[in-house]
C-alpha cells in the first residue's frame, strides 16, 4: 500500500468513525460547504481523538479548532520516512477531493437550514 492509499483510507475511517456518518456527508455533499463549515464538519467527525493500528496502517486525527490527521506508518513506508501530518488547506482540499463535498465559498446563502 502507498502512502497516498494508506492517506485516502486512513482519512475515509476516521471521517467515518461515528454512527450514521455516511448520511451526515451525503448531506453535505448535496448542499456544499465553505472552508469554515467542512472543518466544522471534519472536526465534528474526527471528535476529540483517535486512531487505529491495523494491518501496518497506523493513524490518528485530532479534532478541535484546527482538525488533523497523522499517518505513522503504512505498509510500504521507507525506512527512513517521518509521519505524514495533514492539516488546515492541505487537509480541507484531501477531504474535497476523497469525499467529493463542493466548496460553497464566495457563493450567496439565503437559507442555511431547512424551510
Amino acid at each position: 500500500m502507498t502512502q497516498q492509499e494508506a492517506t485516502i483510507r486512513g482519512l475515509c475511517q476516521s471521517l467515518h468513525s461515528f454512527a450514521n456518518a455516511e448520511d451526515r456527508w451525503n448531506k453535505r455533499k448535496s448542499t456544499g460547504l465553505n472552508d469554515d463549515q467542512l472543518r466544522l464538519a471534519i472536526a465534528e467527525e474526527f471528535g476529540i481523538a483517535g486512531g487505529a493500528a491495523t494491518a501496518g496502517l497506523w493513524y490518528s486525527y485530532q479534532g478541535g479548532a484546527n482538525p488533523k490527521f497523522i499517518l505513522e506508518q503504512w505498509p510500504d513506508m521507507p525506512p527512513d520516512a517521518k509521519e505524514i501530518v495533514i492539516h488546515g488547506k492541505e487537509l480541507l482540499f484531501l477531504v474535497r477531493q476523497i469525499l467529493d463535498i463542493p466548496d460553497r465559498s464566495g457563493q450567496m446563502q439565503l437559507f442555511d437550514g431547512a424551510l
